[in-house]
């Protein structure tokens, strides 16, 4: 049981492969807290996980600078990102385990305008996620990617079709995305459904407020090694190989140009329809157990750096 629960832990990444990226040299540094939630055990406490809350926070550096070509026509976006996800679980008052990995991926986009109305946006981003326990191998290889086209149709409206390749229900596969941006004076709306919706004021020059709600979610490999022999999960699920993991975070945000460069923002909200779905791979089959918990309440601050561009 307590290496089922310990796995639990390994809660999600924020800010996957279809985030939108900046066309300025960047630098973004995030932490995020999520508070503790009760599991919703489907297997009538069979797995033990009555009562056991789960927490999670986690740290994310992000790089990204830009090259312009062609009379600034083609953009290529190299990156780099880096997230830290510690997270935690309560069975008893007095007993707390926490759990801890990393995830870091190299990305690549670009972006290659056709005229004043049309662009198309691609991306590929290979990287590593796991809890590192053993050695790396192929298993905590994950892929990333996208291609999009843009499609201005008025001075305040442009559309956004396409398809990425990411985890944002917990499963690698392929999402049909379409979105729409309206920007008009001090207001800005944009949806990329069905990942996420932005809604922003901009109150003066330093301040911006808006809502944000987004999708986001990933596939962990798991070291779990062997069942000790008192663990108990159920008569045929011994060890968790793969997590799957998404939910949905929803909240009002500020953001704050405190000088020239440099914003600071901040967001609170709630998290929820948070699901789980584990892995037991063997030679014969893949088995698997789904579990979901209830609402939380999330934080979210982020600092980003936009580096000066030489003349």
């Amino acid at each position: 049981m307590k290496r089922l629960l310990s796995i639990m832990l390994l809660l999600g990444i924020v800010a996957t492969g279809f985030a939108i990226s900046n066309t300025y040299p960047m630098v973004t540094i995030g932490y995020s807290f999520n508070s503790d939630a009760k599991f919703n055990d489907p297997y009538d406490n069979d797995t033990g996980l009555g009562g056991v809350t789960i927490g999670m926070k986690t740290m994310d550096v992000d790089f990204a600078y830009p090259m312009f070509f062609h009379n600034n026509r083609t953009i290529f976006i190299p990156s780099g990102e880096y997230s830290y996800v510690e997270s935690f679980y309560k069975h008893e008052p007095e007993h707390t385990n926490n759990q801890k990995m990393t995830d870091f991926q190299i990305g690549l986009r670009l972006y290659r305008d056709f005229g004043s109305s049309f662009r198309i946006k691609a991306h590929v981003a290979p990287g590593l996620s796991s809890d590192y326990r053993n050695d790396i191998s192929s298993d905590d290889f994950v892929l990333r990617g996208g291609l999009t086209i843009d499609l201005r149709l008025s001075e305040y409206l442009s559309m956004e079709a396409g398809a990425v390749y990411d985890t944002p229900f917990g499963r690698q596969e392929i999402v049909p995305v379409l979105g729409a941006t309206w920007e008009k004076g001090d207001f800005y709306a944009s949806a990329l459904l069905p990942l996420s919706v932005d809604v922003r004021w901009k109150w003066n020059r330093e301040m911006t407020f808006g809502v944000l709600g987004n999708v986001s979610g990933y596939h962990f490999n798991i070291k779990d090694g062997e069942p000790e022999e008192d663990e108990i999960y159920d008569d045929d699920f011994q060890v968790v190989d793969y997590l799957e993991y998404s939910r949905v975070d929803v909240g009002p945000i500020v953001y704050w140009n405190i000088f020239d460069n440099f914003w600071f923002d901040i967001q609170s909200g709630v998290t929820f329809r948070k699901n789980f779905r584990f892995y037991d791979k063997d030679e014969e089959e893949m088995r698997f157990m789904d579990y979901s918990s209830e609402p939380s309440w999330f934080l979210s601050i982020t600092t980003r750096y936009r580096i000066p561009m030489p003349e």
